[in-house]
C-alpha cells in the first residue's frame, strides 16, 4: 500500500508540473489499448485510464465545453486507433479484386475512419464531465460521469447501419476467467464498469485532499478484491458428468483460395471430409465445421445434400456446418445440422458484417466502388430474423455465426429460446494471425460467462476452442494451424441474472447518475 501511495504522489507531482495534457492523453490511450492486443498485459486495464482521468478531473471544471470534448475525442480516437491496428493484416484485398495499391488505400481509410467514427462517440463522456464539473464541482460525481459516459459511448457503437461493437474495455481479461465472472450478473458492460471505476477511484486519490487520498486508493483496491472474491466463489470445478463429445475441424483454408470456383469447392470438401474421417472417435456425438465450410448453395444442390448425408451416415455422427442458403432470391449465411435423414431447420445469420456481407448506406458506397472500379465483392446477403434452435437428443444448440458473437443480445436470445450450448462458427481467415483473432475469441468467452453456457467454437483458420460456462478455455487450436480439436461440452439450463434482465445495467446507471445530480441540485437550491 505504501508503494501504491508513493506512485500516486509521484503521478500527482508530474501532472501538476506538466502542461503536456496531450501526452498524458496519448499515453493513457495506449496503455488502455495494450491489453486488448496482448492479453498478458490484462492488469494494465485496471490502471491505464488513471493518467487521463486525473487530467479530466483537474481540467473539466475550469475549461469550456469545446475544449473538454476535444480532449475526449482525442483519447477515443487514439484508443481506437491503437486497438484497430490489426486492420493492416487485412491487406492485400486481392480476394475481392483490389490491387495492392487500392488495398492499401482501403485498409488505411477503414482503419482511420473506424477509429475516428468511434472516437467521436467520446463526445458523450466529454460533455458529461464538463457539465457535471461546472455545475456541481464534485470530483466524485465528475469521475463517475466519465465512467457512465464511456459505457454509453461503447453501447451506442452497437447500433445503426455501422454497428461495430468490437471494442470493450474488459476484453483483455478473458484469459483470467476469475476476473470476469461478474458478467453473469450484469454482462460485459458491468465488467467494463468495474475496471473504469477502479481507475476512477485511483484518479480521485490523485486529486483528492490529503486525508481522502488513501480512502480512494483503498476503495479502488476493495472494489478489485471484491470482484476477485466473487469470481473465486463462482468458479466451479469442471463437472465431467453429462458431457457430450464433439470434434471441431479447422481446415485452415486461405480466404483467397476458398472462393475460386468449383475446383475450390471440391478442394474444401476434400479437406474437411478427409480430416473428419481420419480423426473421428467412437464416442464423438457431433462434428463441427466452420462458417461457409463448403462454398455452395446447399438449398438448391440436391447432389451436395446427398453427399453430406452419406458422409454423416458413414461416420455415424451428425455434422454441424456453416452453409450458403439461397432458397429463393434471398441469400443467407446459415448453419445446419446434417445427418443421414437430411437437414435440420436452417439458422440464418441475423447480424451481417458491414462492408463484408451488407453495404450500409448503399447508394453512396456503390458510387465509391464504381469510382475505384476494382471490387468483385457482392453485398447481397439477407439477414435472418429469429433464433433457430436446433434440437437434438444431446442438447439444444444455439447457433452463433462469426460477427454475431460480438453482440451479447444474440447469445442471450438463444438461451431464452431454449439453447443448452452454443456452437460458434466463424471464418476469420481475413484476420489471419492478427490480434483480432484473440479479440474475437474473447467475445465468445464473455458470451459463455454471461449466459452460463458452454461453447464449441470452430473457425476456419483459428482460433477453434472448447469453452466452459465459466469462461475457461479447455482446449484450442491456434491461428493458421490445420487440425482437429476434440473435446466435450455439458448441456446446461442455468439462468443468470444477466440473462433474465439483459441490457438494463447502463440505462439504470445513467438514471442513478441523473438522480444524484437532481438531488444535489435540489439540496443546493434549498440551502441557498
Amino acid at each position: 500500500m505504501l508503494a501504491l501511495k508513493g506512485l500516486i504522489i509521484i503521478l500527482v507531482k508530474v501532472i501538476n508540473a506538466s502542461k503536456y495534457d496531450v501526452a498524458f492523453t496519448a499515453v493513457s490511450a495506449l496503455l488502455a489499448a495494450l491489453p486488448l492486443s496482448f492479453p498478458s498485459c490484462f492488469w494494465l486495464s485496471w490502471v491505464a485510464f488513471v493518467p487521463f482521468f486525473v487530467v479530466v478531473l483537474k481540467k473539466s471544471g475550469a475549461e469550456q465545453l469545446g475544449k473538454s470534448v476535444r480532449r475526449w475525442i482525442l483519447f477515443g480516437f487514439l484508443f481506437n486507433l491503437f486497438v484497430y491496428h490489426w486492420f493492416f493484416w487485412l491487406h492485400p484485398l486481392s480476394v475481392i479484386g483490389f490491387s495492392n495499391r487500392i488495398s492499401a488505400m482501403v485498409v488505411l481509410f477503414g482503419w482511420i475512419t473506424t477509429s475516428l467514427l468511434q472516437g467521436l462517440l467520446y463526445i458523450i463522456p466529454g460533455a458529461f464531465c464538463c457539465v457535471v464539473a461546472r455545475n456541481y464541482g464534485k470530483p466524485l460525481i465528475t469521475a463517475f460521469a466519465a465512467v457512465a459516459g464511456i459505457l454509453t459511448s461503447l453501447g451506442i457503437s452497437g447500433f445503426g447501419g455501422l454497428a461495430f461493437p468490437w471494442i470493450r474495455i474488459s476484453l483483455g481479461q478473458y484469459c483470467v476467467p476469475i476476473l470476469i465472472q461478474s458478467a453473469s450478473v450484469w454482462g460485459i458492460e458491468g465488467v467494463d464498469f468495474l475496471i473504469l471505476s477502479v481507475n476512477a477511484l485511483f484518479a480521485l486519490g490523485c486529486v483528492a485532499l490529503p486525508k481522502n487520498k488513501s480512502r480512494c486508493a483503498w476503495a479502488a483496491v476493495g472494489l478489485f478484491v471484491g470482484n476477485l472474491v466473487f469470481g473465486w466463489c463462482v468458479m466451479l470445478p469442471e463437472n465431467p458428468s453429462g458431457q457430450v463429445q464433439a470434434m471441431a475441424v479447422q481446415g485452415n483454408i486461405p480466404v483467397d483460395r476458398k472462393w475460386e470456383g468449383k475446383s475450390a469447392t471440391a478442394m474444401c470438401h476434400e479437406v474437411y471430409s478427409r480430416m473428419t474421417k481420419e480423426n473421428i472417435k467412437k464416442d464423438t456425438k457431433f462434428v463441427v465445421w466452420p462458417e461457409t465450410a463448403i462454398p455452395v448453395n446447399l438449398a438448391k444442390s440436391k447432389n451436395w445434400q446427398k453427399q453430406f448425408r452419406e458422409l454423416s451416415q458413414e461416420l455415424g455422427v451428425p455434422i454441424y456446418m456453416g452453409i450458403n442458403w439461397r432458397p429463393d432470391e434471398n441469400l443467407y449465411n446459415g448453419a445446419v445440422l446434417i445427418d443421414e435423414k437430411g437437414l435440420s431447420a436452417v439458422y440464418c445469420k441475423r447480424e451481417l458484417v458491414p462492408f463484408g456481407e451488407r453495404l450500409p448506406f448503399g447508394s453512396f458506397f456503390e458510387k465509391a466502388g464504381r469510382i475505384l472500379g476494382e471490387s468483385d465483392m457482392a453485398f447481397d446477403y439477407k439477414a435472418g430474423t429469429h433464433p433457430e434452435i436446433i434440437k437434438t437428443k444431446y442438447g439444444d444448440i444455439g447457433s452463433v455465426i462469426c460477427f454475431e458473437s460480438i453482440f451479447p443480445k444474440y447469445a442471450r436470445e438463444n438461451v431464452k429460446s431454449g439453447a443448452d450450448v452454443f456452437f460458434v462458427i466463424t471464418n476469420d481467415a481475413w484476420l489471419k494471425d492478427s490480434p483480432a483473432a484473440s479479440q474475437h475469441l474473447a467475445h465468445s468467452v464473455f458470451r459463455s460467462v454471461e449466459n452460463r453456457r458452454e461453447t464449441v467454437r470452430c473457425a476456419n483458420v483459428g482460433v477453434s476452442a472448447f469453452i466452459d460456462s465459466r469462461g475457461r478455455i479447455k482446449g484450442e487450436l491456434k491461428v493458421l494451424e490445420q487440425g482437429v480439436l476434440s473435446g466435450a461440452f455439458t448441456p446446461l439450463d442455468e439462468k443468470t441474472i444477466y440473462n433474465r434482465i439483459g441490457y438494463l445495467f447502463v440505462p439504470v446507471l445513467l438514471l442513478i447518475c441523473a438522480g444524484i445530480c437532481v438531488i444535489l441540485r435540489i439540496f443546493s437550491f434549498n440551502k441557498n
